[in-house]
């Protein structure tokens, strides 16, 4: 990044809002949701751009989205990457949470789970670590685990 652009990056107006401290779970989730629903307009094109389909299950009681390229190379079909958003496990509900496993399979051609943990109200610390666990515990009586 040139040093007019980092310039402009660091002396941008902040946004609306970004001193606001939430006092409850569910003033948390009207603010995730408020962001989740300006992520969800970028998603279409994003996955079509990047030849992926995502569909949505569950494993185990936990909801995740299931992201599969168009195409998967041979060397790839055998190997399935597990994402847990970005988020703070605080943002990022639901399929607002694809957006890095839509990258993850359509660069990478790999096919890809992605976790959507629970959150507050919903749930609390460690919610979102027990549905994390719980995907990969359920992933790996299906596949081999590989570093």
């Amino acid at each position: 990044m040139s040093a007019p652009s980092c310039k402009r990056l660091l002396f941008a107006p902040r946004r609306p809002g970004w001193d606001v401290l939430w006092k409850t779970g569910e003033e948390l989730r009207v603010a995730a949701n408020v962001q989740a629903s300006k992520t969800m307009q970028t998603l279409p094109a994003m996955r079509e751009r990047l030849q992926v389909t995502v569909r949505p299950s569950t494993m185990n009681g936990v909801r995740v989205y299931v992201v599969t390229p168009d195409v998967i190379p041979p060397g790839h079909r055998d190997k399935l990457l597990i994402h847990v958003h970005g988020g703070c496990y605080v943002l990022s509900p639901g399929e607002a949470g694809t957006s890095e496993a839509i990258m993850m399979a359509g660069l990478g051609h790999f096919k890809v789970i992605s976790v959507d943990y629970r959150m507050p109200p919903e749930a609390y610390f460690p919610g979102a670590l027990d549905d994390a666990m719980t995907v990969y515990q359920m992933v790996l009586k299906t596949s081999n685990a590989r570093t």
